[in-house]
């Protein structure tokens, strides 16, 4: 009898930890970060002493974005390079917005910060975006 309650005992052990380790391994549920908003990409770079800045927004349909600020910062010392209040961004394709500027006197060996600040509005639901992307700039060609 004694060798009959063990045996039960370690089965239940087993089937315990065989549904611990199933349940686990479930995938757990990601929430959107926006939800008017669906890609952004920084990227910058510096090609001699001109660091060339750009940012890829796509929104929802019918949503209009507003207050849109980027900044390219020396991070060093925080100073702003160069600053684009509204600026005009070309449409890339449909809802897909794209922006491209060039900052002189950038120094080869530092690090900047590109930061990228907007609000993107539909059906009175905002979206206030705010990413940063940061580099050291090496020597290219």
């Amino acid at each position: 009898m004694q060798k009959i309650k063990n045996c039960l005992l370690a089965c239940l052990v087993l089937v315990s930890l065989l549904t611990c380790s199933v349940s686990a391994a479930l995938p757990e549920v990601v929430e959107p970060l926006w939800n008017n908003t669906n890609d952004v990409a920084l990227v910058h770079n510096a090609v001699g002493t001109t660091a060339h800045c750009s940012v890829d927004i796509s929104i929802a349909s019918g949503a209009i974005m507003r207050n849109v600020s980027i900044r390219l910062i020396e991070s060093g010392t925080a100073d702003v390079v160069k600053e684009w209040v509204d600026p005009e961004m070309t449409v890339l394709a449909f809802n897909t917005y794209s922006f491209y500027g060039t900052a002189e006197n950038i120094v080869v060996g530092n690090t900047y910060r590109l930061t990228f600040q907007c609000e993107v509005w539909k059906n009175g639901v905002c979206d206030y975006i705010s990413l940063s992307s940061t580099e050291t700039y090496s020597a290219t060609e």
